[in-house]
């Protein structure tokens, strides 16, 4: 959930979606993905990020036109530019969107570039599985276990603001809904020691297996608020 935030709706009302002409979809989820690797006991685990260059973004992205094109094809989403780290300190203050700076950071993105509404994708939490937000790619390998499992996880939520940066809906999964996709490691050749994974061929593997799984929770995010 947004924080700072009490009783958002999940979808917009009807009466809503008719004042909406021009819309714009932004990303708040860093491009570092989280790699672990998860040992037998918490000793043994291995942590380490790579960069998405982009991909993440533009993922996000296509995802989201894809979607909005598909529900409301009157709607003309437009590209925007915008200053993600500043955006994202200002909604990860305690008050999240509903800082006055939040409300005036959105307000003013939509006047500048005639926005009826904002599309704002943010990392997520999902402490079922993974305490790190946003995106992950989690490798258990466990030498009393045969099975290796290798999944991907986009963690993300969706909210819509208004012209007035204020939050009108908010769309995201449970964990306890969200069922992932157990991936072979042998495909990806991942090592057992985390530093023999470093290597540019795995990340652009795991890089293809991330994008698949960032246009699965967009879509996912965007069945939970109606779309």
């Amino acid at each position: 959930m947004l924080s700072g935030c009490a009783a958002i709706p999940q979808h917009l009302t009807e009466e809503r979606q008719n004042e909406i002409r021009n819309v714009a979809v932004i990303s708040l989820v860093p491009e570092n993905v989280n790699f672990d690797k998860i040992g037998t006991i918490s000793f043994f685990n291995q942590h380490t990020v790579f960069d998405m260059n982009g991909r993440v973004a533009s993922g996000i992205l296509s995802a989201a036109r894809a979607r909005i094109a598909k529900s409301h094809p009157a709607w003309a989403v437009k590209s925007v530019q915008y200053d993600q780290a500043a955006l994202l300190a200002i909604v990860e203050s305690p008050l999240g969107f509903s800082a006055t700076a939040a409300k005036d950071a959105f307000a003013d993105l939509a006047r500048k570039n005639n926005l009826d509404a904002i599309f704002v994708v943010r990392a997520a939490e999902d402490t079922d599985n993974n305490l790190r937000e946003g995106v992950n790619v989690l490798f258990a390998n466990n030498p009393m276990d045969a099975s290796q499992r290798l999944t991907v996880r986009a963690n993300l939520n969706v909210a819509i603001t208004d012209k007035q940066g204020e939050v009108i809906a908010e769309g995201g999964v449970p964990a306890s809904l969200d069922n992932v996709k157990a991936l072979d490691p042998d495909a990806f050749d991942l090592k057992d020691k985390m530093k023999n994974n470093l290597r540019p061929e795995v990340f652009s593997k795991l890089g293809v297996e991330v994008v698949a799984d960032l246009t699965r929770r967009i879509n996912l995010c965007f069945d939970s608020l109606g779309f």
